[in-house]
Parts: structure tokens; sequence; C-alpha cells
């Protein structure tokens, strides 16, 4: 099983050259839901860029309703107000809904695929932050694809130590956010397992 999501911190500006929060105070989380039309993402990402706000993280995939698809945006808001980031996409006719989570119970998730020499694996999963989850995806003798995935900023960070080893590779995902009910019903720990047995 996945372990419980948890709040992803956010790391220090420019660290070792990921794609990280630079200015936590302007970051705004918007959850997007859009019809599925050819185009659709283009106009949700030139209307940002119009405005002057930036997209630090995009995510995209199917929702659970037939023909609307799902967009999670880590956007930076720079001196505007995050008010206008709502207001500018429901101007869009394809935008079905579209809210600011920000401050809602909020649970982030990202997934990276990793090229490692198989020698290299048990140690790199023993290495990783707790609240890491890894999986070997695709064994072979020479070279290993695992996946990990968890809360991005821990994710962000075993990424920044592969990134010092010599002809590190991999590739991770923008994360996926969703606001959750204390509640009850979908909260943090329906956190989905990518599958398999996992290596912690």
């Amino acid at each position: 099983m996945a372990p419980p999501a948890i709040a992803a911190p956010r790391l220090a500006p420019g660290h070792d050259g990921l794609t990280t929060t630079r200015h936590p105070g302007r970051i705004r989380l918007i959850s997007v839901r859009v019809e599925d039309r050819r185009g659709v993402l283009q106009r949700v990402t030139n209307l940002l860029g119009r405005r002057g706000f930036g997209i630090e993280t995009c995510a995209v995939g199917p929702s659970a309703e037939p023909g609307v698809v799902a967009i999670s945006l880590r956007i930076d808001a720079g001196t505007q107000s995050h008010d206008q980031i709502v207001k500018q996409l429901n101007k869009l006719i394809d935008v079905v809904t579209v809210e600011d989570i920000t401050s809602s119970s909020t649970v982030e998730w990202s997934t990276a695929l990793v090229d490692l020499r198989s020698q290299e694996v048990d140690s790199t999963f023993a290495r990783l932050p707790s609240g890491v989850t890894g999986q070997v995806v695709r064994p072979a003798a020479a070279s290993t694809v695992v996946a990990i995935w968890g809360p991005p900023g821990l994710v962000e960070e075993a990424l920044a130590e592969l990134r010092q080893r010599p002809n590190s590779t991999w590739i991770c995902s923008g994360p996926l956010a969703m606001a959750t009910s204390s509640a009850g019903g979908s909260g943090p720990d329906s956190a989905p397992d990518p599958g398999g047995s996992s290596a912690r």
C-alpha cells in the first residue's frame, strides 16, 4: 500500500535546479475541469500567460465524468490578486468548473520514473525520504526503471539526490492536487498505489 498522504513541504528556491516553488506566498493550487475538446489546454495556458500568471506545474488527465478533463495547476500569481486566476479561467467557454484549493484540505501527489543501474536500486530505495515509495517497474540486467511517488516536495527531494549522480535520467509528473473533505469520504488515506508490491 502507498503511505498516507501528507502535506508536501516546499523546497528552497532553485534547489538543485529542480522546478520548485520559488515564491511560496504567491503560489496558488488551481483545480480546473474542462470539456474534452481539441485545443482546450492551449486556450487555458494562453489565457494565463496573457494575464501574466506563471505556470509552475501542470498535470492533465481524465476525470470521473465522461467528456470532462481534470487539470491540476500550480500557478505563480506574481503581484496580481490571486482571485483573478479563477475569474479569468471562468471566462473560457470550455471550463466546467474552476476552484482555488490552496487553502482547502488538499492532497498533492507526484510520480517519477527513474532509470538506474541495477546495482543501485536497493541503495536508492533505502535513501528515499520517509513518505516516498519506490517500486521496480522494468527490471533488467544492467539498467532498471523504477517508479517513486509521494508528496511533491518529498519526491523532489529524492530527485535532487539522484541529480548528483553522473548520467542520472528521470522524468517527474506535475503534481496532482485534490481538495478533500475532513469529514470522511475521499480523504488523504485514499491516495492510490500504482499497483504491485512496493519496496517501501
